[in-house]
């Protein structure tokens, strides 16, 4: 009987240490994935960080090209190249005046990101600007031509 006994226990006992092991085990699994979802977390917020400054830098660029055409005086004519997308995701840019309902004197650019459609407007150092165009990188546009004739800018797709 005691013979018995005596293995009883030593059965509960191993039975007992293959319990604790499992329960470690999904503690320890438990751990890993929320500090997984947490470095996934980081990641995301950093990457819409970058596609937010990505686009502050393509606005910029449009504006900037506006503006050197504007003080590089009458007569001025220069072809400008634009990027087609933006983390592989469409946009538009437009150049503000009576045509589309823009404020004139900014650049816009509108595009889908990862969380929504989203709109940024620059600041032009004019409001004289013909020919608004809307750039699509679904269409073949590459580049533009700017042209500065009597203080007022030409945009032209080419």
């Amino acid at each position: 009987m005691m013979e018995i006994l005596l293995n009883l226990q030593q059965s509960n006992k191993k039975g007992q240490a293959a319990l604790e092991f499992y329960m470690y085990a999904a503690a320890l699994v438990l751990f890993i994935g929320i500090i997984s979802l947490i470095f996934l977390n980081m990641g995301f917020d950093e990457s819409e960080q970058r596609e937010i400054e990505l686009v502050y830098e393509i606005g910029g660029s449009y504006a900037d090209m506006i503006n050197f055409a504007l003080v590089a005086g009458d007569g001025f004519q220069g072809k400008f190249y634009v990027p087609k997308e933006i983390n592989n995701m469409p946009y538009k840019a437009s150049f503000g005046n009576e045509l589309t309902s823009q404020v004139s004197g900014f650049v816009t650019i509108e595009y889908q990101g990862s969380k929504g459609i989203r709109t940024y407007s620059y600041p032009l150092n004019t409001k004289n600007i013909s020919g608004d165009l809307v750039i699509n990188p679904l269409s073949i546009v590459d580049h533009i031509l700017l042209n500065n004739t009597n203080g007022t800018i030409y945009i032209q797709v080419n």
